[in-house]
């Protein structure tokens, strides 16, 4: 295990032994977060920040449910980055960004959860790469292209594959998430 699984693991313990209503699980390498998120009363510019629960400046707090997996380990301008596919069990405004923000690993390029420090590059690294929709009409399953590969991302490079991002991988975090 490296060391940001045993950090998310550490963080999960602390919270459960404080009766925190967080409960993480981790099944090689997946991870699950369930988390209440609720409105920042702080917030001020109208992006609609949000918190977990345990912050005194949320407001009504709802669960929330995301599945994280590991694809890769590199670097992004020469600081060292993680490539990972999130799967929201839930779907609570900036749900994604919460749950990365929370574990330490805010998304590269949010400024918002980077108190204003992420200012590079000109977009969030967060990316709708798969969406499917099933209902009584008909079923949709629309996928892009990772804009986040290493032979497309000049700024990016890998230096650890731990999943292939492929439909094997899709498979798993969908069992995973319902």
């Amino acid at each position: 295990m490296n060391h940001f699984i045993f950090v998310c693991i550490g963080k999960c313990v602390s919270l459960l032994e404080n009766a925190k209503y967080i409960v993480t699980s981790l099944t090689k390498s997946h991870l699950g977060f369930f988390l209440d998120l609720g409105a920042d009363i702080r917030e001020k510019t109208g992006n609609h920040k949000m918190c977990i629960s345990d912050s005194i400046f949320c407001d009504k707090p709802r669960r929330s449910y995301t599945t994280l997996v590991v694809l890769e380990h590199g670097f992004w301008k020469g600081k060292p980055a993680t490539k990972i596919l999130l799967a929201p069990g839930t779907g609570r405004r900036h749900q994604l960004r919460v749950h990365c923000h929370y574990i330490g690993h805010t998304v590269i390029g949010d400024y918002t959860y980077s108190e204003g420090k992420d200012i590079e590059p000109h977009r969030t690294y967060l990316h709708s790469l798969r969406l499917i929709l099933n209902c009584d009409i008909e079923n949709v399953d629309v996928r892009t292209a990772d804009p986040f590969d290493a032979t497309i991302l000049s700024d990016y490079k890998g230096t650890n594959v731990t999943k292939i991002l492929d439909e094997n991988i899709f498979r798993d975090i969908h069992k995973l998430v319902e």
